[in-house]
């Protein structure tokens, strides 16, 4: 919920990494995304190729012990939240 409060999405660590991928479970997302731990929720948003610099698709390395396998874009810059219509879901466990 901190990604809501400061309305963008800006990993200080790196890259910000998206999936057109829709998961319903947690666990489906770990594993197809190659995650450390699980998602508590999905954000659908609009993204923009171009103005968003996203570079992608790639298909998603295995990591963490992982398979990866789904797919991924990611880009260098912040992306907002509140003017991209989010729509907030819990994933399932």
């Amino acid at each position: 919920m901190l990604i809501l409060k400061s309305d963008e999405i800006n990993n200080p660590n790196g890259a910000n990494y998206f999936t057109p991928d829709y998961y319903i479970f947690a666990s489906s997302a770990k594993s197809s995304l190659a995650l450390r731990t699980k998602p508590q929720v999905g954000i659908n948003l609009w993204l923009y190729k171009n103005s968003d610099a996203l570079i992608g698709p790639n298909v998603v390395v295995g990591n963490y012990g992982e398979p990866g396998g789904g797919q991924e874009y990611y880009t260098d810059l912040p992306v907002p939240i509140s003017t991209r219509d989010p729509v907030i879901f819990p994933l399932l466990n």
